[in-house]
């Protein structure tokens, strides 16, 4: 029923620069998934370190007994992309693996 405007919401996160050395383009990145967070409900806030990425900290009070952490990060590695098939931030679905024969398939847009 949501799977449309989940992989649309998906293809615009992947679709925003992410190289660790431009801060500017992390801090992006940073925004959208407090914004992501946030719209679900999530408790969010960004820690900051000068000269560092910002850390995204999200939580859900359920009134458990324990706390379960999971890390992921958002920032990557400068690309080559001559080693790219596509653009590296122009997200591109595929019916099955490229290996295999597979072919691009449009993906959703918002509206």
């Amino acid at each position: 029923m949501h799977g449309h405007a989940i992989l649309a919401e998906f293809r615009d996160f992947l679709a925003l620069p992410n190289v660790s050395r431009d801060l500017d383009d992390v801090r992006v990145n940073a925004d959208h998934i407090v914004a992501m967070l946030s719209s679900r409900g999530v408790e969010v806030r960004t820690e900051e370190i000068a000269g560092a990425a910002p850390v995204v900290i999200g939580g859900i009070d359920v009134g458990a007994a324990r706390t379960v952490g999971i890390y992921v990060h958002y920032d990557g590695q400068p690309v080559q992309e001559a080693r790219w098939r596509h653009a590296p931030w122009e997200p591109v679905l595929y019916t099955t693996a490229m290996e295999d024969g597979g072919e691009p398939r449009e993906l959703p847009r918002k509206g």
